[in-house]
Order: C-alpha cells, then structure tokens, then sequence
C-alpha cells in the first residue's frame, strides 16, 4: 500500500479542500476510498491536487485478482451515477486492461533507484553531474521537521512562477505534512545556502517500506534542487528504502529535469467514467476547460 493509500493521508488531503472521503470495498477484497467534490448538488470522485494515484489498496490474498476487482469497483461507480477519475499506480497497472465504457490514458512517472550520491552521479547526464559536483559545497543538506512551511512556500512560488495559484490553503497542506511525518511517513529534506542560509530547495518525500516519493516539491531558480535531489536518493539508500518516485513525467520541462539522473521512465494509467444526469455534463465541462 502506498502512502497515498493511507487513511490519514486521504482523510487529511480531502480536508485541505474540505471534499469528503467515500469507502467503497469490493467483494474480492480491495477497497478504495474516493474523494468526493461537490459543486452544490452535483457531485464526482476526483484525483486531488497533491495525489498521483488513486487510494486503492487490497488484501496479499486479491492481489491475483486486481483486475476482477476493478471492473467491480468500476462498476459501483458507474452504479452511483457519479463522474470518476481513477489513477492506477504502476503495479497496479500493469495489471490492468480497462473497464468497459470508461476512457484510459497512459500516464508516466520517473523512478530512480537509491544509491549512494557518487553512483547516481554516475548515471546521470554530463551536465547535471557537472552542475552537481561545481555547486555541491554551496549546499548544506539537511532534514528538519521545522522546514515545512519552507518547503510549502517554494511550491507556492513555484505555481507562482506560471502564473497559478497554490491548490489549497498553506496551513491546511502544512497541517497534512505534520500528519504524515508523526505517522513516520515522510520526511523533509531541504537544500540550504552555506553563504546565506537561506532554503533553496525542499522536498517532503512520502514512503512506504520499499518507495520513497517526490511528494512536495519547491525550489529557487537555480542548481539547489540538482544537488537535493541525489543527496536525498543516497539517504533514502541508507534506510533502506529501494526506490525514489520523481512523481511525473507528463510536463516536458518537468520530465526532461528528472530524465537527467538516470531514472526509468515508468507508465501508469487514468481511467474516468463520465457518470449519468447533470454530474456527467459538468464533468464534460471540466475535461474540456483542463485541456
């Protein structure tokens, strides 16, 4: 299960937006807690802002039958009438070859394995590993729960800088940090200025016992997130932890920076059903304005 399957991560993510969570269980034994978006009396289960994929987890004994239970969990939902966007994580894909009546589309994500700093230097493009190894010393890497409003202020300036506001309240996303962290599911990471001391780059990396992931992210213009971010793949490789998500690869900018460290490109998929009535004509409404 991973983080995003939580029941304290759903639960505190919906609150940020003030959705609300609905348990939906399968008779193979998944379930799967949907947020629910509301626009007055219409209604849909949305992906939110801040989660990759869906929350979705199942017992070690449906794991051979995933697929059985999504075409019964897709089937509910088409039962309930309510528009649905559905994210797979890439296990969890690979598994699965649609749903009658719903759309799929293949989604990407970037997964670097841990190592130590030097070997994923190694691996990856001449360019980053000169910037890295020319301004590593500029930085002083650290973790320190204090960070988080820092952290959360980098990603604002970032949706900033393209001319969007931040989903969701500061406070409220800091609030879902602290959640996660005393949970012992996440972890700060922070990339700071020995001359100035100033924070230039930050991450707060979700995990589960295996996968680490580039959760929130947010940085100055600069080298400071070249240099966090195999740091933080080395560290991950001390805890044990065997993977580091970089969360996307569906923006070329974005995907072309993560290509960079040598990462493998992994695909995923979206799956929506458009609902019946009203719902399903402002879901319609929605997909088209996003495009």
């Amino acid at each position: 299960m991973t983080p995003f399957a939580d029941d304290r991560f759903v639960a505190g993510l919906a609150a940020v937006f003030g959705w609300s969570v609905v348990p939906m269980d399968v008779s193979s034994g998944m379930r799967a807690l949907l947020v629910e978006r509301k626009t007055g009396p219409l209604s849909e289960y949305v992906l939110p802002p801040f989660a990759p994929f869906s929350a979705l987890r199942c017992d070690e004994a449906a794991w051979d039958t995933i697929e059985l239970g999504l075409l019964e969990l897709g089937a509910r939902i088409v039962a309930s009438g309510k528009p649905a966007l559905l994210a797979l994580e890439p296990a969890w894909s690979d598994r699965f070859s649609g749903i009658p009546g719903w759309t799929m589309r293949e989604r990407q994500t970037y997964i670097l394995d841990t190592a130590d700093t030097e070997i994923i230097l190694k691996n990856s493009s001449a360019s980053t590993r000169r910037l890295v190894r020319k301004h590593a010393d500029d930085y002083r890497i650290e973790s320190d729960t204090s960070h988080v409003a820092a952290v959360v202020e980098l990603v604002s300036g970032a949706y900033g800088r393209h001319g969007r506001s931040l989903p969701g309240h500061p406070d409220r996303i800091e609030d879902l940090c602290d959640i996660m962290i005393r949970a012992g599911k996440a972890a700060v990471y922070t990339a700071v200025n020995t001359s100035t001391g100033a924070i230039e780059a930050g991450i707060v990396v979700l995990h589960d016992a295996t996968t680490a992931y580039y959760w929130l992210s947010g940085s100055e213009p600069g080298p400071a997130m070249s240099v966090l971010i195999p740091a933080v793949g080395a560290i991950l490789k001390e805890q044990g932890i065997l993977r580091f998500d970089l969360m996307g690869a569906n923006t070329p900018s974005i995907a072309e920076f993560k290509r960079r460290f040598g990462a493998e490109l992994v695909s995923y998929v979206h799956v929506r059903c458009t609902g019946r009535g009203v719902s399903s004509l402002l879901a319609r409404f929605r997909n088209r304005r996003a495009q």
